[in-house]
């Protein structure tokens, strides 16, 4: 099925990865560590960390415990030995909720993101992997949950915040490098080592003018740029070179305003994912987590 035309503007030149995806919703006003709520016009200082919060989780969720539903799409590309290859088309979305606690957010999600075909963007399930000649069943993204708490006491929470013209830009870097739940030993076709390492850089985009209203909604963009590893169902092991993705979206009205090519695979196999959590929990699911409780480790046939 042909792609739907995009409705955002990418206004970042990059845009990162995993997608968190936003809203805009009331704002609450924090005042020494506890959340006091108000739904009075409360300007943005970019100055002031509690008012940089506020305006974050207006843009990114809404700060009711209404559901929220962020559409996004992008391209996929294999940077090796210097030259860059296309490789997927991705569409997907993430649903979620913010709850209030008392020293700031718990923002709960789900996160689909469905692999296309470059050319026809018609959703994957084998893929001809060109560098190893193999056939590969691809496993797309089903990440349940993908949650962050935001408290006002934790640096960490605070995005980066600038004002250009007419516009709030908030951004947040993360540059992980962990252990990889795929280990070399287990999985050597699948495991690119014993540490995960990516980069996601990603930024929310709203009008002053929404972000400072007294509304509970807002339009909101987002844009993310991720580099990371190979996906552990391409069985690329160590070899050399990473997947760049530039994913941008914005929020649509509802589960049911998703194109019909991402709610047919969500209502066939994962219907779980036409809703928002109700509930924390965790820990969150990653691609490589959720490989490795799906599949069984690759036959290694590379010479």
């Amino acid at each position: 099925m042909p792609r739907q035309p995009v409705l955002f503007v990418l206004v970042a030149e990059f845009v990162v990865g995993d997608v968190f995806l936003l809203r805009v919703g009331p704002v609450a006003k924090f005042g020494g560590g506890e959340l006091v709520g108000t739904m009075a016009k409360v300007p943005l200082d970019p100055h002031d960390g509690h008012s940089i919060l506020d305006a974050y989780v207006k843009m990114r969720m809404s700060l009711t415990p209404v559901e929220v539903v962020v559409w996004f799409t992008g391209s996929v590309y294999a940077y090796v030995d210097g030259d860059t290859h296309h490789m997927f088309e991705v569409e997907g979305y993430n649903i979620g909720r913010s709850v209030r606690v008392s020293n700031g957010f718990d923002l709960l999600a789900r996160e689909v993101l469905l692999y296309c075909d470059p050319h026809t963007n018609a959703t994957l399930h084998e893929f001809q992997n060109p560098f190893t000649g193999r056939l590969n069943q691809v496993l797309h993204r089903w990440i349940d949950p993908l949650n962050v708490q935001l408290r006002i006491d934790d640096t960490a929470s605070i995005p980066q915040v600038f004002i250009a013209g007419t516009h709030v830009h908030m951004c947040t870097d993360v540059v992980e490098n962990s252990p990889n739940p795929l280990s070399p030993r287990r999985w050597p076709v699948e495991s690119g080592g014993h540490h995960y390492r990516h980069t996601e850089l990603t930024r929310f985009i709203a009008t002053v003018a929404d972000v400072d209203d007294a509304s509970d909604s807002a339009p909101t963009q987002v844009s993310v740029v991720r580099v990371g590893p190979w996906l552990p169902w391409m069985g690329m092991g160590n070899a050399p070179g990473h997947l760049i993705y530039r994913v941008g979206g914005c929020q649509v009205d509802s589960y049911q305003s998703l194109p019909s090519q991402l709610r047919i695979e969500v209502e066939n196999g994962h219907p779980e994912f036409m809703f928002a959590p109700a509930s924390l929990s965790g820990p969150n699911e990653t691609e490589w987590t959720m490989y490795s409780k799906l599949r069984r480790p690759m036959i290694d046939r590379r010479e």
